[in-house]
C-alpha cells in the first residue's frame, strides 16, 4: 500500500490475545497524521506466527465498520474486515485485540468470542490526536512473516493437485519359498 501521508507515532503497544488458547499478543502503533486530523491503527506483530496485513488503518474506516450494524448487541470481529486493504484472514482478530486492549471494545458477558462497544470513540480519537507522535515509517507489506511452525509432515501434491496415491503394500516371501502356481505359473 503506497501513501503520500506521513505519520507520526504517538504509541506503541501490545496487546493480550483474548482468545481461550491463544497464547502472546499483538503488537501494534497508534499513528497520526502529521496535521493530527486522522488517527491509524497499524498492526506490527504478533507473538506464535500467523500472517496479517501490516498497513495504517483509518480509524474512520473501523468505525465505518460498525455503520448499520446493532452495537446494542456484542459484535463478532470479522465485522472489521472491510477497513483492510489487506486481505488476511487474521487481520479483523489481530484488530479485536488492539481494539479491546484501548478499551473501545469490551468482552461480552454473553460469549467470549464476542464483544461490545466500550468508550467513547469519539472522545478515545480526540485524545490520541493531543498525543506527541514521532515520525513513523510503515513496516515493509513485502517483508514474509517468519516461517510457519511445522507441526507435522504434509504430502506433496502433484501438478494436479490431487493427492498422491500411496503404493501398494508388496507382501514378501522369503526366499525359499516358491511362488502360488509352481515355479512357472505363468508358462501353464
Amino acid at each position: 500500500m503506497t501513501t503520500d501521508t506521513q505519520f507520526l507515532r504517538v504509541k506503541t503497544d501490545t496487546a493480550p490475545k483474548t482468545s481461550l488458547n491463544a497464547k502472546g499478543g499483538v503488537t501494534y502503533a497508534l499513528l497520526k497524521d502529521a496535521a493530527s486530523k486522522e488517527t491509524y491503527f497499524c498492526l506490527l506483530s504478533n507473538d506464535g506466527g500467523g500472517y496479517f496485513s501490516r498497513e495504517a488503518v483509518r480509524f474512520e474506516a473501523i468505525r465505518g465498520c460498525l455503520t448499520g450494524v446493532n452495537t446494542e448487541r456484542p459484535i463478532p470481529s470479522k465485522i472489521f474486515r472491510s477497513a483492510f486493504v489487506g486481505r488476511s484472514v487474521n487481520n479483523a482478530g489481530f484488530l479485536m485485540h488492539a481494539l479491546r486492549h484501548e478499551q473501545l471494545l469490551q468482552p461480552s458477558p454473553d460469549a467470549a468470542h464476542l464483544h461490545v462497544l466500550g468508550k467513547d470513540w469519539e472522545g478515545w480519537k480526540a485524545a490520541v490526536l493531543n498525543l506527541p507522535g514521532e515520525p513513523f515509517e510503515l513496516p515493509d507489506t513485502k517483508k514474509c512473516d517468519p516461517e510457519p511452525k511445522v507441526i507435522g509432515t504434509a504430502e506433496k501434491l502433484p501438478v494436479g493437485g490431487e493427492k498422491a496415491k500411496k503404493p501398494k503394500k508388496v507382501e514378501r516371501l522369503p526366499a525359499d519359498a516358491a511362488p502360488a502356481g509352481g515355479d512357472n505359473a505363468a508358462s501353464s
